[in-house]
């Protein structure tokens, strides 16, 4: 199905192959095949698209329902509660995608990253915004910003981090693997990284709680609480608070 302007299925009705729109596709029914928009997409509640969804207009797109394949938007995108898309989510729009549903593949986005409590991803998740990204769900791949990063009380990451802000990022929760920031870290008193952890920041990273492996700072760390697994280093002219920090490091201080 072709249409010159905007798509509007309605709830019950069914295209049998692919709809392509030259403007924004409203879907509230099912699409037996990919569904395409010169601008926006909005899939309702109890919508099922077989196939791949492509949006290229720069507004947002919108996902409540089940995707078959891939989804594709040139701007940011929204997957509601209770949506699934059995592929990847690639949203090239600076803004903020939000994943409030389950993505089963990677995630690729142009801004910033909102993992909600409810929302997960399969894979490996990017983000280029250089502004913070926040994982309130579950990653069980990696996870690449290009800004700071919070990771919520409830947030797990079972692959490698990597934030490449000069901000602070924020560890409430838990990390499966590595950490490596271009800033400053807080590891929260529930806070746990699964393996190292590195950051290039010249202030104060503040760690209460747990680093499995070696803690490589480039400025101050304060260790009040909880345990450093491997070793510490950071440089000589940088401080070790407080005096008894030494006793939470399993290896050695340097």
């Amino acid at each position: 199905l072709v249409t010159g302007d905007y798509a509007d299925l309605e709830s019950g009705s069914t295209v049998k192959g692919n709809l392509t729109a030259t403007s924004y596709a409203n879907i509230e029914g099912t699409v037996e095949g990919d569904a395409t928009s010169g601008s926006y997409v909005t899939t309702g509640d109890n919508s099922t698209i077989t196939g791949s969804v492509k949006a290229a207009g720069t507004a947002r797109t919108w996902i409540h329902g089940e995707v078959g394949k891939d989804v594709w938007a040139a701007g940011p995108v929204t997957t509601h509660y209770n949506s699934e898309v059995h592929g990847d989510v690639v949203a090239a729009g600076t803004g903020t995608t939000t994943i409030y549903g389950a993505v089963r593949g990677d995630l690729s986005v142009g801004g910033p990253v909102s993992i909600d409590y409810s929302g997960s991803v399969s894979g490996d998740v990017t983000a280029a915004g250089t502004t913070s990204s926040a994982v309130y769900g579950r990653i069980t791949g990696s996870l690449a910003v290009a800004g700071t990063l919070s990771v919520d009380y409830n947030g797990t990451v079972s692959g490698p981090v990597t934030a490449a802000g000069t901000g602070t990022t924020s560890v409430f929760g838990r990390l499966g693997g590595s950490l490596k920031v271009a800033g400053t870290v807080t590891i929260d008193y529930n806070g746990t990284v699964g393996s190292d952890l590195a950051s290039s920041g010249s202030g104060t990273d503040n760690i209460y709680g747990n680093i499995s492996g070696n803690l490589s700072a480039g400025g101050n760390v304060n260790l009040p609480a909880g345990r450093v697994g491997g070793n510490l280093t950071q440089p000589p002219s940088k401080l070790l608070t407080p005096g008894d920090a030494k006793a939470r490091v399993v290896g050695n201080v340097t």
